[in-house]
């Protein structure tokens, strides 16, 4: 290494390694600044490994510094009652002599261990490479050059404790990462709970809207059949008519065709259409009840309170089935009228007459 001058302990350059080749006895870089650690000139001129000036009020300290870019970090660890500089200072002394950019750094656990250096039982000095090594091996070696040794227990305990710290990182991680995704799930899970809740309540309250409406329509089935009775009674009062045809075919048509369909077709399917949203408003309801025990067991508040909701509800099925009942018995009695006048024209002249005959069994209740 040419340009190098004697009598202090200083990182030396070494080609192709950066700032790589010594952390050596007795060495200086002409036109560097200040030594990193200054020992006596007669121990560096022995080959000895150079002794450290003790400071009595030095504390110990632990630097790691790193070559921007490089992928290769030393960490100094010098012990209490050594005169070494600071770590800041160190990192600028190592940027003068190198050439390069140093700087202190945070330790990286995803570097490897390459090899633990001594000096003395005063300085130890660990290098750490991401890559090929090949740059903390330029290190280690100008390190031993240059008197330092190797500790091998050092360096397995080292890589140890690295492969602990990169464990516990990894389960804390993993742990972060479950924590994490716990939370996520949790949030998805109150957010599809609420969302199932506001859902089925916007439907409960539609659907007890719609019952009035059935109701509706069965009650004007009854008033259309009554409607009809009321043509019945209007046809049959023109007697028996020409070869008893009014009886026999206009009157008894309007109760056996006209009248029945009334009941059996028309009303029969409006209540059918009643006992339908009869049952969802009743679903609709435990849906309802459903979803917010869903929410109270995540710990999360009911976004409404659903008890007036599916109060109207169950009072809105009481109401419609109680009223639609009776319809269907009202229209019941009119088609037994019906039924009753069509066969009374079976008389007289008529008797041979053809009669509806008995009236169809009403539409079953709702229950």
């Amino acid at each position: 290494m040419a340009g190098i001058a004697s009598g202090m302990l200083l990182l030396g350059v070494g080609a192709g390694f950066g700032m790589y080749t010594a952390l050596g006895g007795g060495t200086q870089k002409v036109g560097s600044t200040a030594p990193l650690v200054e020992v006596t000139a007669s121990a560096a001129r022995a080959g000895a490994t150079p002794s450290i000036t003790p400071e009595a009020d030095a504390p110990a300290q632990t630097c790691t510094y790193g070559e921007s870019g490089e992928g290769v970090q030393a960490t100094l660890v010098s012990s209490a009652h050594v005169d070494a500089p600071s770590c800041s200072a160190f990192a600028q002394q190592l940027s003068q002599a190198d050439g390069g950019f140093w700087q202190v750094e945070s330790p990286d656990s995803s570097l490897s261990t390459v090899c633990v250096m001594t000096s003395g039982n005063s300085l130890v000095l660990t290098v750490r490479d991401g890559g090929g090594e090949v740059l903390g091996q330029g290190l280690c070696a100008g390190l031993q050059q240059n008197g330092w040794v190797e500790d091998p227990g050092a360096e397995q305990q080292d890589a140890q404790a690295q492969a602990s710290a990169s464990a516990a990182s990894a389960a804390a991680a993993a742990s972060a990462s479950a924590q994490a995704a716990a939370s996520a799930s949790y949030s998805a899970a109150v957010q599809q709970a609420d969302q199932q809740f506001s859902a089925d309540l916007g439907t409960l309250q539609e659907d007890s809207g719609n019952l009035a409406g059935d109701v509706k329509q069965a009650q004007g089935d009854v008033s259309q059949t009554d409607s009809d009775l009321a043509q019945e009674k209007s046809d049959a009062a023109q007697g028996g008519g020409e070869n008893c045809t009014n009886a026999s075919t206009t009157v008894y048509n309007d109760a056996a065709t006209t009248i029945y369909n009334d009941e059996q077709t028309a009303l029969y399917n409006n209540v059918n259409t009643v006992a339908r949203d009869v049952a969802a408003v009743r679903k609709d309801v435990q849906d309802v009840q459903a979803d917010a025990q869903a929410l109270q067991q995540l710990s999360s508040p009911v976004p409404t309170d659903p008890s007036s909701a599916e109060a109207q509800g169950t009072q809105a099925v009481s109401s419609v089935i109680t009223t639609t009942n009776a319809a269907i018995d009202q229209e019941a009695g009119i088609v037994s009228q019906a039924y009753s006048i069509a066969d009374g024209m079976a008389t007289g002249s008529c008797s041979s007459a053809s009669t509806p005959g008995k009236p169809p069994a009403p539409v079953a209740h709702l229950s």
